[in-house]
């Protein structure tokens, strides 16, 4: 079928173009007619849900923190923190009964442990002592796991050994007691025990107490011995160099008691080489390999407080030996290292006072009892300082509060009386020269000193009665018995009749 063509209409098409663009642009556009739709105004109902969602949710959020800064710090403590956990000793049914409990046997161990690690008195941190329900655990969310059972495997993980147990009984044997504990950490078991032979239980405690710190905390033991039992304490120093020479404990800890203890015993040049040991570990400890000495300058921060302890014993040491230079250089750098320490500026301040470097030790002084205003000794010496540069006025002040904080130190009442004798207060001298003879009554030359007082001020019988008691405690010291002879004349001429002529010159004076 034959199908003709017709041509469009070219005005036709124009317009049918037209009409399609403006439907078009009419679908996709909104009417400029149409209303702006107003916001609608929640509900006051609506309203508080919402404030009550968002508070809730900040909540949430900070209990959340909150938890999770409590479960890190727990996991800290129980992976870093040396503890003895003592468990509840199990006692004879007879001390039960009469009500000495198993309980109150572990707080006795507690209570003597502390003690120990109280008498030590040491810069190092100690191991807590607690009871084994007194640790604080808490379980992790999502994990079922508690806070103590991480850390324990942490502990192993890092081969820490510083968690340690201890538990055991009280037996009786006869009518003595006897104390065996097992003591155990992640790694270590062993068994201690206080020998029968005591009916007190108090004395088997401070023997386990001690026995338990030889196994947990050597150098603790040792620095409690430091005033009752230097010798000891020495011993179990050398013990612990011994064990560990490379560990810190045995590598600075142990040799900077040992300087101390050494100090004490006037041996100096072998104090000298125990400083310098511990100061050489902390070295080392600070920069493994060479570094130039710019750098170790720079970076000098990475030292703690810690390093300034063997410095201030070195600065000690060389005082003692006169060698006051090096000494003062040594003090300086512990107050570098630990600037909020008072008695490194006391010591600085003794070391200037000895080379007459008054001006100086004074500001020394003043810092360190700007630190520490219980600081006896920077009173007492702030007080010498004063008085070498005859400021006697404040002087008195000074040791009258030296004497406040320690009134039972000879020493301070001996300098307060040179202090009161120099202002001619020679009353007031007497009376303190008298009192620290009281306080130490074998300081022989205090009673020289007291003679003389007594003398100035013309006592004369109770002047004798000094001398010869100096001369009673030293028979051989040939100054006391001068001094003796000299009072005795002069008690004797002022006894003698005086004749016409004598009387006459003695009036011309």
């Amino acid at each position: 079928m034959n199908r003709r063509f017709r041509p469009v209409d070219p005005f036709v098409a124009r317009m049918e173009a037209k009409r399609r663009v403006e439907w078009a642009a009419r679908l996709t556009t909104k009417p400029e007619t149409e209303p702006p739709v107003a916001p609608t105004k929640p509900s006051l109902l609506a309203r508080v849900v919402g404030w009550w969602t968002s508070l809730r949710n900040l909540l949430l959020n900070v209990v959340g923190t909150a938890i999770f800064i409590g479960a890190s710090m727990l996991l800290y403590d129980g992976v870093m923190q040396p503890t003895i956990a003592i468990s509840p000793i199990s006692v004879p049914e007879t001390l039960e009964k009469s009500g000495y409990t198993s309980e109150i046997a572990a707080n006795e161990l507690r209570a003597a442990l502390n003690k120990v690690v109280a008498d030590a008195k040491s810069a190092k941190k100690s191991a807590d002592v607690a009871g084994r329900s007194d640790i604080p655990d808490i379980v992790v969310p999502r994990t079922g796991l508690s806070v103590e059972t991480i850390a324990a495997q942490v502990r192993k993980l890092f081969g820490l050994t510083n968690r340690w147990q201890a538990t055991g009984g009280i037996s009786i044997e006869g009518d003595q007691y006897k104390l065996q504990l097992k003591i155990a950490n992640d790694k270590t078991s062993l068994v201690v025990s206080a020998p029968s032979g005591h009916k007190e239980i108090s004395r088997i405690m401070d023997t386990a107490a001690r026995e338990i710190l030889d196994a947990a905390d050597t150098y603790l033991l040792a620095a409690s011995y430091y005033d009752s039992d230097p010798n000891k304490s020495i011993e179990l120093a050398n013990k612990i160099i011994e064990r560990e020479p490379n560990s810190e404990v045995g590598g600075f800890w142990a040799h900077t008691l040992l300087c101390d203890l050494v100090e004490k015993k006037r041996d100096f040049n072998e104090a000298l080489l125990e400083c310098e040991k511990a100061i050489a570990f902390e070295r080392k400890r600070q920069f493994p390999f060479e570094v130039p000495a710019l750098i170790a300058g720079i970076f000098g921060g990475w030292s703690d407080s810690k390093s300034a302890l063997p410095r201030n014993m070195l600065g000690i040491v060389l005082a003692d030996l006169e060698k006051l230079d090096e000494a003062i250089v040594e003090f300086k750098k512990a107050i570098e290292l630990a600037p909020k320490v008072a008695a490194y500026y006391n010591n600085l301040g003794n070391a200037l006072q000895q080379q007459e470097k008054f001006s100086d030790a004074v500001v020394q002084f003043k810092k360190a009892i700007e630190l520490n205003p219980s600081n006896d000794a920077a009173y007492y010496n702030l007080g010498v300082s004063l008085a070498s540069q005859e400021n006697f006025g404040e002087a008195t002040i000074e040791i009258k509060k030296a004497i406040k904080l320690l009134p039972k130190d000879a020493d301070f009442h001996y300098k307060l009386g040179v202090v009161l004798q120099i202002q001619k207060k020679l009353g007031e001298a007497i009376g303190e020269y008298k009192k620290a003879i009281v306080l130490n009554p074998k300081y022989t030359w205090l009673y020289i000193i007291l003679g003389n007082a007594l003398t100035d001020a013309d006592k004369h019988e109770e002047a004798i009665a000094e001398f010869r008691r100096a001369v009673e405690l030293e028979p051989l010291n040939s100054e006391f018995r001068s001094k003796f002879k000299d009072a005795l004349v002069k008690k004797h001429n002022q006894n003698k009749p005086i004749g016409t002529a004598q009387q006459t010159k003695r009036l011309k004076r």
